[in-house]
């Protein structure tokens, strides 16, 4: 680029057309750009727009090239937002300049949306960049994180409450029984210990069962196929259904952080294919080639419902975040012959 703006000085034409070139290449670059870019002059107005900006902020690039900055705030913000920038052109000294700070902004048709706000500015303060990041989704995902410790919360006191907490009653009256048997030198105390000893083992089945969801057990590369086998295993004996386990003998290639996600995600499909698809049939199967690995959750269950297959369950978006942060690939499809199959591939650390 340097090269072609010093050849131009020999003529004007060949200046003109060095100088379309670079800001053609300079457009290029800032449109390439996921976050959008805005550029604003020493009046505040916006001198540059890019491509990711339009389509976050729904303004065509004509129609804000030239205008004052603020319309991308709120109303109510705006005085605020502009005064802070005729402050900084007069002291240099504005703690928004380098320092990232969430805000709120504004889109074309009124819309509010969450945003990441970075800015810096030349020199001279004559040009300010600002990188904004929409952040509705990241904000979408928290809420729904929040909405399912909430109900997983609820469903734990549930679970304690129906089930072990009467348990736990009923073996009272038994012990209570039996005591007053023991004391008249009744028949029948054999029995009611049996039944006792029995009820104890259901309780503490299930308080182990609660406690497995909540602390499993740490999982990493080596013990990733044990934890899923005691998964299928769990699976079989919690929802009453076949639920088996296939893998490949000494297959153990992710670090433990990849482990762990591999889990949760097949933690969820397994749920789900008990609890919404109705099946009555899961597989889990963890398989390798040459440089990925393949988590795959098959269920005989009732499918994908259209409404979640357009809209996304708060499980489904869990398992897809998950799958992401370890640089995976998540599909969740209907299988031919009835049913679904969830499935996550990651490649492999340390092979190309």
């Amino acid at each position: 680029m340097a090269h072609e703006l010093e050849s131009a000085k020999s003529s004007p034409l060949k200046r003109t057309e060095a100088s379309e070139r670079v800001e053609a290449q300079l457009r290029a670059v800032l449109d390439a750009s996921m976050d959008a870019l805005v550029i604003i002059d020493a009046d505040s107005r916006i001198e540059t727009f890019n491509g990711s900006a339009s389509r976050m902020f729904g303004y065509p690039v004509p129609e804000v090239i030239g205008r004052g900055v603020s319309i991308l705030l709120p109303p109510e913000l705006r005085a605020q937002f502009e005064e802070c920038l005729l402050r900084y052109r007069r002291t240099r000294e504005w703690h928004v300049i380098g320092t990232p700070r969430e805000v709120i902004a504004c889109r074309r048709d009124g819309a509010r949306f969450p945003a990441l706000l970075s800015m810096s500015a030349t020199a001279d303060a004559d040009l300010i960049v600002g990188c904004i990041r929409d952040l509705s989704a990241d904000k979408a995902l928290q809420e729904e994180v929040l909405h399912i410790a909430a109900l997983e919360q609820q469903r734990i006191g549930q679970e304690l409450h129906d089930g072990t907490q009467q348990e736990l009653t009923g073996l009272g009256l038994l012990v209570q029984t039996l005591s007053e048997q023991l004391r008249e030198g009744g028949s029948g105390t054999a029995e009611l210990a049996e039944r006792i000893a029995a009820g104890i083992g259901e309780a503490n089945r299930r308080v182990r069962s609660v406690a497995r969801g909540l602390v499993p057990v740490p999982i990493d590369g080596d013990t990733l196929p044990a934890a899923l086998d005691a998964l299928a295993r769990s699976t079989q004996e919690t929802y009453k259904l076949a639920c088996r386990f296939e893998c490949p003998a000494g297959l153990g290639m992710a670090d433990a952080a990849t482990a762990t996600h591999l889990y949760r995600i097949a933690q969820e499909a397994v749920g789900n294919a008990a609890k919404h698809a109705k099946a009555d049939n899961v597989l889990i199967s963890l398989h390798s080639d040459d440089r990925r690995l393949r988590l795959e959750i098959h269920d005989n269950g009732i499918g994908i419902p259209k409404q979640r297959a357009v809209n996304g369950g708060v499980g489904l978006r869990l398992m897809e975040h998950r799958c992401a942060a370890i640089g995976g690939r998540f599909r969740m499809q209907a299988r031919s012959e009835g049913g679904t199959v969830v499935s996550c591939t990651v490649p492999i650390p340390g092979r190309p």
